[in-house]
């Protein structure tokens, strides 16, 4: 930014007359410093509700399929063991498909390495017998 303001001042000063290259250097001094814009906080937001629909559509394929390790990119080792466990609970129970309806989204958070995220799934369920429920809960 002080390039930017002498090559300023050096065309100004060619145009105009002197400019006083100090007294404009503390007034830009005295500017608060850059805080996280709106639309960098919005982008980060954005990323994580990304991962979070990664995630759902990892599962709704790992139950389709059987096939469990697409959930390995989007899941820690624990939760990947979680989400693996409720999948086979959910065939145990009758559950023979589940498809993600929508998300309303609560708040958005990002301090540092961690997110935390509120959102309220609509999920619809088949069952073996045909039958279908649906139903939205807050994660």
């Amino acid at each position: 930014m002080r390039k930017l303001l002498i090559g300023l001042a050096i065309v100004l000063t060619s145009c105009v007359g002197p400019v006083d290259i100090d007294r404009a250097v503390q007034q830009l001094r005295q500017q608060p410093a850059a805080t996280p814009t709106t639309a960098t906080a919005d982008a980060t937001a954005e990323a994580v509700k990304q991962v979070i629909e990664a995630a759902d559509r990892a599962q709704q394929t790992a139950f389709a399929t059987g096939d469990p390790s697409v959930m390995r990119v989007t899941a820690t080792p624990d939760y990947y063991d979680e989400l693996t466990q409720i999948n086979t609970d959910l065939a145990r129970g009758g559950v023979t498909g589940f498809t993600l309806v929508g998300i309303e989204w609560g708040d958005v958070t990002v301090s540092g390495t961690t997110a935390a995220a509120t959102a309220y799934e609509t999920w619809r369920t088949t069952y073996n017998d045909g039958s279908q429920d649906q139903r939205t809960d807050r994660n």
